[in-house]
């Protein structure tokens, strides 16, 4: 395993790679762009210390990135390469050069989470695995897998299993038309455990018993409600109504709500009665937005129908009323969301006004709040996101829209500077400004600069 998946080891001295790298007349400064060092000046040092180094490959088997995992104590336990030119994590599949002729052999492939994961089941003769480098599936590694098969089994911890970023991922696996199967490990295990305690026949047994979507997400819901009272299967039901819409087959859908009538123990009928009643209730409830949206009366469309709005500008409205309907998703997702917007600010007025008034209302303990609570001009855009919300139950990804978030508005200041320095530039031409104030505009603009590059090394929104 060590050699077909080249793993190294870097020392613990802190400049190691650094001497050695001088030694060959390689320069430092493009070293730290490969994100092998960190540092800068004389100051450089190995990123990579006391670690075993998992190469990262494209699927070539060009070397793109590293993982390393620590030796000895501290943290983090896990490294990996930065972003660079040549390596987005969002855009790799750990071990996929090494599997690519088990998945066309077996016409399938295992996603597991973690380095180990892969490299345990690669020594136990499963060569179909590779790993997401974490939980949180990308439209980039949904593609790569379907260059491969149509033919997906995810195999994650219990815990990791029922996250919020997963199922986004299961999600888009679904909509890019894969067959997506979810293999259910017991509690406490992950595939590298599993396999070390139990061996690789019992793990291939929880790969035949796995679930496909819909099952996985109808046991989900069920884990989280109390279907033994009448209260809790109302709740499981609403929930799991959704999900069924989004299924287009009449035959599968069919089939589907024979499930859950079973696993929640109830009638056909009735899950039959409940069903019609919630599809009437979601396509009045679509019309009224509909004509809302028609009529400009709230939310972000009043924004975006303006004449000489950008698209840059409708996809921040946008991205605002998704962190908007978190809030309302959940009371964790509300607390996270405010102590960011401390620092980052809503563009949308109205946006903001809610907001507050949603701060306000937070020394009570019921969330979310009734609509009553709001006054009419922010009222019917809380009751569009709450009804939102019931249409497309499914988590918000709160970190990816505040990273998207502060992306934009890191962007927008820098911009705003470059104005500034450009009008500083022209009025010293003719008769200078002071040198201190254009000499802090600079230093902070190379700042920000740098932040944008290290924070998020993929962005290109900058002209």
């Amino acid at each position: 395993a060590a050699e077909k998946f080249r793993l190294g080891y870097a020392p613990p001295q802190w400049a190691a790679l650094v001497s050695l790298f001088r030694k060959k007349g390689i320069a430092l400064g493009e070293a730290e762009k490969a994100g092998l060092v960190c540092g800068g000046g004389e100051g450089f040092y190995d990123r990579f210390r006391d670690r075993l180094l998992f190469p990262i490959t494209n699927a070539r088997g060009q070397i793109v990135g590293f993982g390393g995992r620590l030796l000895g104590d501290g943290q983090p336990k896990y490294l990996n390469s930065p972003e660079t030119a040549v390596f987005q994590k969002g855009d790799s599949l750990y071990g996929l050069f090494q599997a690519r002729e088990g998945i066309r052999r077996r016409e399938r492939v295992i996603v597991m989470e973690g380095y180990m994961d892969v490299i345990q089941a690669h020594q136990q003769g499963l060569d179909e695995v590779v790993a997401s480098l974490g939980t949180a599936l990308t439209t980039e590694q949904v593609k790569l897998l379907k260059r491969y098969t149509d033919q997906v089994y995810i195999a994650y911890d219990a815990d990791a299993a029922g996250e919020a970023a997963t199922i986004r991922g299961l999600d888009l696996l679904a909509a890019a038309g894969v067959n997506v199967r979810v293999v259910r490990l017991p509690s406490g295990e992950d595939p590298d455990s599993l396999l070390k305690k139990e061996g690789v026949e019992a793990f291939q047994r929880f790969v035949d018993e796995s679930v496909d979507l819909f099952t996985f997400k109808l046991a989900y819901i069920l884990e989280q409600e109390e279907i033994a009272t009448p209260d809790g299967k109302a709740r499981a039901v609403q929930r799991v109504f959704p999900i069924l819409s989004q299924v287009k087959n009449q035959i599968m859908r069919e089939a589907y709500l024979k499930q859950t009538a079973t696993a929640v123990g109830v009638s056909e009928a009735t899950i039959y009665d409940e069903w019609r009643i919630y599809s009437y209730n979601s396509r009045k409830n679509k019309q009224r937005l509909d004509i809302k949206n028609n009529q400009r009366h709230t939310n972000d469309i009043t924004y975006q129908q303006q004449p000489g709005i950008l698209p840059a500008e409708k996809n921040l409205l946008q991205l605002e009323r998704q962190l908007l309907r978190g809030c309302l998703q959940e009371k964790d997702f509300f607390t996270r969301i405010k102590q960011a917007l401390k620092e980052i600010k809503f563009s949308a007025p109205l946006y903001t006004e809610l907001l507050h008034q949603l701060v306000e209302w937070d020394v009570s303990g019921e969330w979310p709040p009734p609509a009553t609570a709001f006054p009419p001009e922010t009222r019917a855009l809380y009751i569009e996101l709450l009804t939102e919300n019931t249409m497309n139950p499914l988590p918000v990804d709160v970190e990816g829209c505040l990273k998207r978030l502060e992306q934009h508005q890191i962007a927008e200041e820098i911009r705003r500077l470059q104005r500034e320095v450009a009008v500083s530039l022209d009025l010293q031409a003719s008769a200078p400004t002071p040198a201190l104030d254009l000499q802090n505009k600079l230093a902070l603009l190379n700042k920000l600069h740098k932040k944008l590059r290290e924070d998020f090394p993929t962005f290109s929104g900058l002209r």
